[in-house]
């Protein structure tokens, strides 16, 4: 299996966990729902973008970056939908096709474009690194 499959599985199953207590943690802790879902999105951009110089710089391709940020968005994504549903969270737009589809649309365009850029920097350290070896 390529390593931007394995990363992407792998950090798609880390975001969904924290999605997962994002939508949890606001009721029982007493913690505002603005300040969770707030502090979701401050650690899916960090993962993601972990997810993508890690993949850059291992494979030295930006498109292996992009594709590991897709697939850990669309795992995230259907982790998450799946947990709102069995846990019959309310939707927030009042809609839930519109918050299913809200929800896949966000995470694969968060990680596809934030792996894609993290990756290029992944790329641009590999050949910084390779330059400097004999």
């Amino acid at each position: 299996m390529p390593p931007s499959v394995v990363w992407g599985l792998t950090t798609g199953l880390f975001i969904a966990v924290i999605d997962a207590a994002a939508i949890a943690v606001p009721g029982s802790f007493g913690i505002s729902g603005d300040v969770a879902e707030n502090v979701d999105l401050l650690l899916n951009v960090v993962l993601y973008a972990a997810l993508g110089f890690r993949v850059g710089r291992g494979q030295g391709i930006v498109r292996e970056a992009a594709e590991a940020g897709v697939i850990a968005g669309l795992v995230a994504a259907t982790i998450g939908v799946a947990f709102s549903i069995v846990t019959h969270a309310e939707p927030a737009s009042g809609s839930m096709s519109r918050e299913v589809i809200g929800t896949f649309a966000l995470n694969v365009a968060i990680g596809g474009v934030v792996a894609w850029l993290s990756g290029w920097y992944g790329t641009i350290a590999r050949e910084s690194g390779s330059a400097k070896r004999p």
